[in-house]
């Protein structure tokens, strides 16, 4: 015991001194420029880094575990930092790994805009005395914002420093020699001699630290490290390496410990943090020889080092190759290696069998325990006289013990947890989304067969564990295979086997076979595969006696495996079940299982029923159980991810024909479809109610909508658990239930998902012919009764028209609300308390003018049940006939929520009307309605209706409105208005149609006769579709003939409004005096119709003449050309610019007045490559202090666009579109649907709307479908285009400014002394290259390479075709200067064609968009000099790249010598990129071998001049 304390508390000296070891944290007054690592003060071991190109967020500083690495390699530089110091004391940081700086991306929020950037902002660095570490504020932002820690694994800003420890960062530096000359170890041949060895860590904390075995706070032998003072060591540290004759190693501990050898925890494609010292002296090592005379130890068969983590002590495997894992054996002094070292090392392999006394698995009868500890005993009291005798007694002893140990044999066990002291049991629970038999733990009496496993060896010599619990699933199923986490299912028939491995005595891991990791006592109960040490991972075997063992246990097992068949056949119907005829089977098992319950049963005859069962279950075998498919037939389409208290949803039909999803009704018509076969895959799915047909999504309508004939075909996906996804050929895209969690109805939208997700559903097959005919007989007269519904809702406002009403819409009767005592008020309901307490809902939000705002009915049953009342007191001003004003609440939920069936009941008793519910006795029933009209934007705002009451029997001052449904039912009928009003209307029988319009008086009384027997029909279910047509002729009747001034005054409204936008000053919209008085006088003579007593042929003459006219001045407005060029300038005034502008609004609010949309220079379509800020459309060149644009603007045709008219033939002026053509690239701009996302170009053209907005004023709107909400182009505040609403002289209104024709040239700006390669999409000509010559500016051809490849031969070349690449190099290039803003015009032609074929000119080759070569070697230039690219490099549009395999040398002397470095480019193989750790070997062109394993960046060191194939790579060493 003594022993173990000094071990603990050496260790825990060591933990605090590998903490403090090595991390050359930097005290204020010392930092300067150089190289550090940046961890988090208070993270124990979080440090910031670059997360690399495949990171979705490859912008932002990444924190993740790491350890600083004071002899750093390529693997470290994500996480190395240059510390650039300025001339005012702040610094610059840049990252080493993609060598961009630490500042804010302005596309981003403020909090994750910090990232990786290309501009480098300045950071002041304070020294924080009490949080010990630097806080770091960015000078270069207005508001000084701090770098924090954001709590989602990055970097972020923070507007407040505080105290908050999260802003307060330690650094810790890294040797600049050691970063600037960094060299990768190579792996080299080498060999270690038997022995006995010290291994140290030589890089790390100057070579103090050594590995040794030693105990863990749990007692277990792990590896660690330790530091070793000098030539004081134990045993421990000792280790005796044997190489074996296949190049492994044999390591082993010389401690005193029972288990002296290496094992890591688990094995596999992972890393582990646990390696145990284990008794197991078959395990290999492997070990790499490094060129450094150091190593990397592994064990055999993994590819993770041994690696020490320096926070711990702890040794554990990983794939870092650092310091902590680079590891050197020193060889032992004779006098260290003792005799008795010795004669332990034989001691402790015996041993290391941790032999138990007991009759259980795994362990060894008492006396054969105590014989073989005394032989033990008696070999160490020997001293070691005689090695090989002690050595021969030890084994005879061991091969005697291990004879007698208890075998794990065929039989019964229970399995108790080291850790949690329970059963391994199966249990049925949910877990990861489904309900089922689980692979768990638990507590159960300990005679209860579920705790029982049977142990048996299958017919291939496996092991097998099966549950002798009575459930149908009792064998084990391992979920995820591999080396993965995962819980474990319980299953009908074995699919995985068993393997035991033996820790002590009966204790064991138990693995599936299919699995790497052990079985682990996880959370709830439940069993996992887990890679992390827990000691719930060992389980104690205990021998069930066989006594304990029934014959009914034995039947039970039967049953059991014959229901186990059974339900893993899963036969059924339905398309994802299996074919196949279980009734032979089902009936064994019924009758077997009656036997069991009775428990009477002969063994004879038990024996027989179980023989029974094996017999039909190899019958049942041998049918075919393929998977049922899609096929012709009648489903429903139930909901696999959404069910509502415990009611099961799907899809249905509604009346306005579209696919909704509700509360599965089985027998309801409009819930079955039939899908027929198109023989293609694909499918019809027709409604059996309404007989129409899924269509596809409509934006509009945020739903998926039927249609009257087949229009677009189904598919179906299978998923697995028999659930599917459904779409159409057109949207693609999967079918999805969409719901907030506690909804009863809604919209399919659009969202590919996977099992148990919304969008999964089960096709439940109806077979039941009887049923079909039944639910089709059903639907068929409800699909009558519905059309003649429909017609009603359109028919009896019909009739109300002919009746004319005065009523005044600004002098509502509803005024006062009282929220906390509302019946004191105008307004009550049964409001839900939840929505007040959330502040969402309230009364006044019925009469505050405001859709947004909301009244919410109750949720809840225990507040009130349906139907749920809305009532109001007029007080004073009682009605008898009146109009209410229903608003919708915006957005979606308003139009789920809106009245379609409403019950209105009235009083004149203020007690009647206190009372909660209705006694029909005390009120007066007015009559129910469900004529709302519903045709609006599903999802829209400002949306409402008025309808009026009439004809009740009196005046009533309090009127109840009782809702029986909504649009969308929803829990206990809940209901939502966003606006509320009641109005009162006098009669005007003098002017009412029904009394002057000639006829209508009968045809009137026609209609309401009609109407008045539709439900009476309705109640009967007695409708004809003849009773339909005559409903629909006579309401035509009336409306032929009744005159609606809606249509009349609608347009005269749209054409004032329109015209007054417009003037006579020859702007876009614009047109002459005359022709605008035209209008006006047209609009004047449309309302000179007599408002009294208007006729309908009147009306129609009046609105046919305006509609002409006003056609007429909308084809002489001023318009712009097709085919044109024009600058597109925003015409905003609406923005009062952000702070650093002289504002107080934020980026949103930045001034885009006067600045002209810009094509993106990077020259690439979203298709080639997205950049989020080079590859999209900016806004810029107007300066609003000015109030000037630059004047290269006026010049540079990336500002420069044409309106291509791409319409349809036959389309309307109103309806054309037009593509927006670049005159830089080409390119178009982009179809786009998404608000506020950036908008790039593409090669396709794109359909845009531009449309007049008011004088000199254009809106401009992508017209595919997915901009359902019609968003236009926009000059958002960061600095680029996008979509979002606007309206007149706002950042989305847009001039169309003509491009000078006077302009002789085209020019855009480049850097100056500089050179690059372009490859434009039109030709260069003589003209616009003399234009260049003056600014400095040169272009040229390739004309050859030197041999060596050192030199690029230039040829000067005024004229190149379009598409053919060549070098531009502006003045000296040479004396580039990456810092400096110097630019030089580059001229090119007036261009108006295009052409994107890219060409290759002498090894030149084209890139015309953003191109990835997809291989290593090619030249580019980079800051003016020729760098080669690597297998990933991406190339911009309008660029190219260097092939010198393709130069051919031409003739004369060369006008421009390029310098290459040696060896950067040649034919034989275009340079290599080294990636960071990538090792290769090197062969001779002949195949000899030359170097094995060694780091590609070094490969050709030393090598004599040749060829050589490096990996896979011809190389050439000069």
């Amino acid at each position: 015991m003594k022993k173990v304390s000094l071990w603990l508390a050496r260790l825990s000296a060591f933990a605090l001194l590998l903490v403090l070891a090595g991390t050359g944290n930097v005290v204020a007054q010392e930092l300067e420029s150089g190289y550090y690592y940046i961890s988090r003060t208070n993270s124990n071991g979080l440090f910031l880094s670059y997360p690399g190109e495949n990171d979705g967020l490859n912008w932002r500083m990444k924190e993740s575990a790491y350890e600083a690495n004071s002899v750093p390699t390529n693997a470290d530089l994500p996480y190395i930092f240059k510390f650039v110091k300025q001339s005012d004391g702040t610094f610059k940081i840049q990252n080493m790994e993609n060598k961009k700086w630490i500042g804010r991306d302005s596309s981003e929020g403020y909090g994750e805009g910090l990232g990786l950037v290309d501009d480098a902002h300045r950071y002041q660095l304070t020294y924080d005395q009490n949080q010990l570490g630097y806080t770091m504020q960015d000078q270069d932002e207005s508001n000084l914002y701090w770098i924090m820690s954001w709590g989602d694994g990055y970097a972020s800003y923070v507007a407040n420093g505080g105290t908050d420890m999260n802003r307060v960062w330690d650094l810790i530096k890294v040797d600049d020699d050691l970063v600037e000359n960094m060299e990768e170890p190579e792996v080299v041949e080498g060999s270690l001699a038997d022995g006995y060895y010290l291994i140290n860590l030589p890089n790390y904390d100057e070579g103090n630290v050594y590995m040794c075995a030693a105990p863990d706070e749990n007692m277990n032998y792990r590896l660690q490290g330790y530091m070793i003072d000098g030539d004081v060591y134990d045993d421990a540290f000792i280790f005796h390496v044997t190489k074996l004759g296949n190049g492994n190693y044999r390591i082993k501990n010389c401690g005193s410990q029972n288990n002296t050898y290496i094992e890591p925890y688990v094995y596999g494609n992972n890393t582990t943090p646990v390696i145990f010292m284990s008794g197991n002296k078959e395990l290999e090592h492997k070990i790499e020889f490094l060129s450094t005379g150091n190593n990397y130890i592994y064990t055999a068969g993994q590819e993770f080092g041994y690696h020490l983590v320096t926070n711990t002590g702890m040794v554990e495997t990983s794939t870092l190759q650092n310091a902590a894992s680079t590891w050197r054996f020193i060889p032992v002094a004779e006098t260290h290696i003792t005799s008795e070292l010795k004669l332990r090392e034989i001691i402790t392999d015996a041993k290391g069998g941790n032999y138990v006394a007991g009759s259980n698995p795994g362990m060894v009868p008492q006396a054969a325990l105590d014989e073989f500890e005394n032989v033990i005993a008696e070999v160490s009291a020997s001293g070691g006289t005689d090695l090989a005798a002690a050595a021969e007694k030890i084994n005879a002893a061991v091969e005697k013990i291990e004879a007698q140990k208890v075998p794990l044999s065929d039989g019964y066990y229970r399995f108790v947890n080291y850790g949690e002291n329970d059963y391994l049991i199966p249990r049925y629970v949910s877990a990861d989304g489904e309900t089922c038999w689980w692979f768990g733990h638990g507590i159960v009496d300990e005679i209860d067969p579920v705790s029982y496993w049977k142990v048996y060896t299958d017919g291939e010599g496996r092991r097998v564990m099966k549950n002798s619990g009575p459930q149908e699933c009792t064998y084990i199923r391992t979920v995820t295979e591999g080396d993965n986490w995962s819980h474990l299912k319980m299953t009908g028939t074995s699919q995985t086997t068993q393997s035991f491995k033996q820790v002590s005595g009966n204790m064991y891991q138990i693995f599936g076979s299919d699995n790497l990791y052990p079985y682990n006592a996880g959370n709830s109960n439940l069993i996992t595969n887990n890679k992390d040490y827990y000691v719930s991972a060992f389980w104690y075997i205990e021998k069930v006696a066989d006594e304990d063992i029934s014959l009914l246990i034995r039947l039970s097992e039967a049953i059991t495996d014959a229901a186990g068949v059974l339900a893993d056949a899963n036969v059924g119907p339905n398309p994802g079940q299996n074919a196949g005829d279980p009734a032979e089977l089902e009936a064994a098992i019924k009758n077997a299982r009656e036997m069991y319950n009775e428990g009477i049963a002969s063994d004879a005859e038990i024996d027989e029923m179980i023989e029974t069962l094996k017999q039909a279950s190899d019958k049942f075998a041998e049918q075919d159980h393929s998977m049922n498919q899609v096929t012709d037939g009648y489903y429903y389409i139930v909901s696999a991810g959404y069910t509502h208290q415990n009611s099961e949803t799907a899809m249905y039909t509604t009346t306005n024909s579209q696919l909704k999803w509700a509360v599965f009704e089985e027998k309801a018509p409009e819930f079955l479809f039939k899908a027929t076969d198109n023989g293609n895959g694909t499918f019809t799915l027709q409604n059996i109610k309404y007989l129409n047909y899924v269509g596809k999504y409509s934006y509009n309508d945020l739903t998926v909508l039927m249609t009257a004939e087949p229009e677009v075909a189904q598919t179906f996906s299978y998923l697995g658990r028999e659930q599917w996804n459904v779409s159409n050929v057109s949207d693609n895209t999967s079918y999805n239930l969409q719901t907030y969690g506690h909804d009863t109805g809604g919209s399919i939208r659009l969202w590919n998902g996977g099992l148990n997700t919304y969008a999964s559903w089960y096709l439940r097959k109806v077979t039941d012919q009887q049923l079909i005919d039944s639910i089709i007989n059903a639907g068929a007269q409800a699909g009558i009764t519905q059309e003649l519904k429909n017609v009603l809702v359109k028919a009896e406002p019909a009739y109300k028209n002919t009746f004319k009403y005065t009523v005044d819409h600004g002098d509502g009767l509803l005024r006062e609300v009282n929220e906390t005592n509302p019946h004191e008020g105008q307004i009550w309901g049964s409001q839900e308390p939840g929505a007040v307490n959330d502040g969402y809902s309230k009364y006044a939000n019925l009469i505050d003018g405001e859709h947004s705002t909301c009244f919410q009915s109750t949720w809840d049953a225990g507040v009130a049940t349906p139907p749920q009342p809305l009532q109001v007191d007029l007080r004073n001003e009682p009605v008898k006939d009146f109009e209410f004003y229903f608003g919708l609440r915006d957005g979606d939920w308003g139009m789920k929520e809106m009245w379609t069936d409403v019950s209105l009941y009235a009083t004149n008793d203020p007690e009647t009307a206190a009372e909660s519910t209705v006694d029909e006795s005390k009120w007066t029933f007015v009559g129910r309605y469900t004529d709302f009209p519903t045709d609006f934007e599903y999802a829209g705002s400002n949306r409402g209706f008025y309808y009026r009451i009439t004809d009740m029997d009196q005046e009533y001052r309090y009127l109840r409105f009782l809702v029986n449904s909504t649009y969308e039912p929803q829990a206990n009928m809940m209901y939502t208005i966003g606006e509320f009003q009641v109005y009162k209307v006098e009669l005007d029988e003098e002017n009412s149609p029904y009394n002057y319009v000639p006829g209508m008086k009968e045809a009137a009384d026609n209609l309401k006769a009609l109407i008045d027997g539709a439900y009476e029909k309705i109640a009967a279910n007695t409708v004809t579709k003849e009773d339909t047509e005559n409903l629909r002729n006579a309401m035509q009747t009336v409306l032929d003939m009744t005159p609606d001034t809606d249509p009349l005054e609608s347009l005269i409204n749209s054409a004032k409004d329109y015209v007054a936008k417009f003037d006579t000053n020859d702007q876009w919209g614009d047109v002459t005096p005359e022709e605008y008085n035209e209008i006006e006088d047209a609009i004047a003579t449309a309302e000179e119709y007599d408002h009294e007593r208007p006729l309908r042929s009147d009306l129609d003459t009046r609105k046919a003449a305006l509609e002409e006219a006003f056609a007429l001045y909308k084809s002489r407005q001023k318009q712009f050309v097709p085919g044109e060029w024009y600058y597109i300038s925003n015409t905003d005034d609406s923005r009062g610019g952000n702070t650093s502008e002289g504002g107080t609004g934020s980026i949103w609010d930045t001034f885009v007045y006067g600045n002209v949309i810009i094509a993106p220079k990077s020259n690439s379509t979203r298709a080639a490559f997205w950049d989020d800020q080079n590859s999209a459309c900016p806004w810029g060149y107007y300066n609003h202090a000015t109030g000037e644009r630059d004047e290269d603007s006026f010049f540079d045709p990336y500002t420069m666009w044409r309106l291509v008219d791409i319409s349809e033939d036959g389309v309307s002026a109103d309806d054309k579109v037009y593509a927006l053509q670049n005159r830089a690239t080409g390119l178009y701009l982009e179809a786009t649907t998404s608000r506020s996302q950036r908008i790039g170009l593409s090669a396709e053209p794109a359909p845009y709307a531009i449309k007049l907005l008011a004088s000199g004023q254009y809106q401009i709107t992508c017209q595919v479908e997915e901009n359902w909400e019609k968003l236009p182009l926009h000059a958002s505040g960061d600095g680029y285009i996008c979509l979002w609403e606007g309206g007149v002289s706002s950042p989305s209104s847009w001039n169309l400014e003509s491009v000078p024709e006077d302009i002789e040239f085209l020019y855009t700006k480049i850097k100056d002394n500089s050179i690059q390669i372009m490859s434009l999409p039109f030709a260069l000509d003589e003209k616009s290259s003399e234009e260049n010559t003056s600014y400095g500016v040169s272009t040229y051809a390739i004309n050859g390479i030197s041999a060596d490849g050192t030199e690029l031969y230039l040829k000067s070349r005024s004229t190149f075709e379009a598409g053919e690449p060549f070098i531009v190099v502006a003045n000296d290039y040479e004396s580039f200067d990456a810092g400096s803003d110097e630019m030089v015009p580059f001229v090119m032609p007036l261009v108006d064609e295009f052409s994107f074929e890219g060409k290759t000119a002498n090894g030149l080759i084209a890139t015309m968009d953003y191109t990835v070569p997809g291989r290593a070697g090619y030249g580019i230039f980079v800051n003016s000099v020729i760098e080669s690219t690597a297998a990933d490099t991406g190339i911009n549009g309008h660029s190219g790249y260097i092939n010198t395999g393709l130069i051919v040398n031409g003739e004369g002397e060369a006008d421009l010598t390029i310098t290459i470095k040696e060896g950067l480019l040649n034919g034989v193989k275009n340079v290599v990129v080294n990636k960071a750790g990538e090792k290769v070997n090197v062969y001779t062109v002949d195949g000899v071998l030359v170097k094995r394993n060694v780091a590609r960046k070094n490969a050709t060191d030393g090598l004599k001049s040749g060829i050589y194939i490096v990996g896979k790579d011809k190389i050439l060493v000069k």
